[in-house]
């Protein structure tokens, strides 16, 4: 009985909502390491633990929905605090994708995620990934 009072106060602490989407992420993103270095997965079965870490990560995220507070405020801006953010995400955006030059890489790049199976066709349901699942996926 004990146990379960504390799985339900785990599950209430204000920092779980924040933290079990990352974490299942980052754990998922470790075994997919550890299973590509270990070879007990083969390139599909890796793909399908690319898309499963995506989906668990957005269902945390969507359980936990009413828990994020500062979302649900409506913001008020005024026309340059709009500028301003705008500008800022093309400037991390120009910079997302010139930094994968040669002098900006730490290590070696790996293969990247390919939505072809084996057979080079592209595979439906891996290439309708959750939009934003790519955007944390290391290059």
């Amino acid at each position: 009985m004990a146990y379960a009072q504390h799985l339900k106060f785990a599950a209430q602490h204000p920092a779980m909502a924040r933290v079990a989407p990352f974490a299942v992420f980052v754990a998922l993103l470790g075994l997919a390491s550890l299973l590509e270095r270990t070879a007990a997965v083969d390139a599909d079965g890796l793909r399908w633990l690319q898309l499963a870490r995506g989906g668990a990560a957005a269902l945390l995220l969507a359980f936990f929905w009413r828990r994020y507070l500062e979302l649900h405020a409506s913001a008020r801006c005024n026309p340059l605090e709009w500028l301003l953010a705008v500008a800022a995400g093309l400037v991390v955006f120009a910079l997302w994708i010139q930094l994968d030059r040669g002098w900006a890489v730490l290590g070696s790049a790996g293969a990247g995620f390919d939505p072809a199976g084996p057979d080079g066709r592209i595979d439906p349901l891996h290439s309708c990934q959750v939009p934003f699942t790519h955007l944390w996926t290391p290059r």
